[in-house]
């Protein structure tokens, strides 16, 4: 895989054959989204790609087998930072719209919750329904019975470039966790970008800048 600025008369070598030839020649392969098991940097990759791969975020080296499947577009090669390992790597709110240059919080849209807006802290927040047989870190005072205890988790990552990005997954609760009306399968996580709609019950909040 190259970058899609290159000049299509350029001469490249193939790194798995002795195949030599321009850029024009070598047919446009399907992308996928992967991100680290680590630190959940996201790299676009070949669909077919095979073998070892290294994290531009983290240096998590591992077979690619084993990096996340991420349900979210991101531009193809030559939309982020090129990397010598095939992959690219997504650096700016500009080319994801899902890292950010300032910290992002959750704003009350609708139904009865307080409070009005929900400050995430760096690393995981759990967040549920306040009493006391919740463990988590973000306790809403809300008379909807629809949210769990514990209900939605929501990683804040600090990125290597000082972007901060966020990833969003259900904390096994009964209704379910909705992320613009599309519900969060079990062991799914997504990156969240902004004005994303957060459904908790019958309770709404949109992820935004702080």
């Amino acid at each position: 895989m190259v970058d899609d600025k290159i000049d299509g008369n350029r001469q490249v070598k193939c790194p798995n054959c002795p195949f030599k030839g321009i850029v024009s020649q070598f047919p446009e392969a399907p992308l996928k989204n992967v991100a680290c098991p680590e630190c959940k940097t996201v790299l676009t990759v070949d669909q077919h790609r095979t073998g070892d791969i290294k994290c531009p975020g983290c240096q998590h080296g591992g077979d690619v087998s084993s990096y996340l499947p991420v349900p979210v577009n991101i531009p193809s090669a030559g939309a982020g930072r090129r990397q010598a390992d095939g992959a690219t790597a997504v650096v700016n709110k500009q080319a994801s719209g899902n890292r950010l240059s300032v910290p992002a919080v959750l704003v009350l849209q609708s139904g009865v919750c307080a409070p009005q807006t929900v400050v995430l802290t760096k690393g995981m927040n759990t967040i549920g329904r306040k009493g006391s047989s919740s463990t988590c870190s973000i306790q809403l005072d809300s008379k909807d019975e629809f949210i769990s205890r514990n209900h939605a988790r929501i990683e804040f990552k600090v990125c290597a470039d000082r972007t901060y990005e966020y990833f969003l997954s259900d904390f096994e609760s009964k209704n379910g966790t909705f992320l613009n009306e599309k519900r969060i399968e079990k062991g799914e996580t997504v990156v969240l970008s902004l004005k994303d709609k957060i459904r908790l019950g019958y309770t709404v909040f949109q992820f935004t800048l702080r």
